[in-house]
């Protein structure tokens, strides 16, 4: 019993540590679009 529990506990923190990889390169992604936003809106080419 208290070899499943640990296996799932060691499954759940790899699941998390994967979800705030994802969550930081999102994030990184939405950075990235509001500044090329920002970059048009101060520059417009027409």
């Amino acid at each position: 019993m208290n070899r499943k529990l640990l296996e799932k506990v060691e499954e759940l923190t790899l699941h998390l540590i994967e979800k705030a990889d994802e969550n930081r390169q999102l994030r990184e992604r939405l950075m990235n679009v509001e500044q090329q936003i920002s970059e048009l809106i101060m520059n417009p080419k027409s």
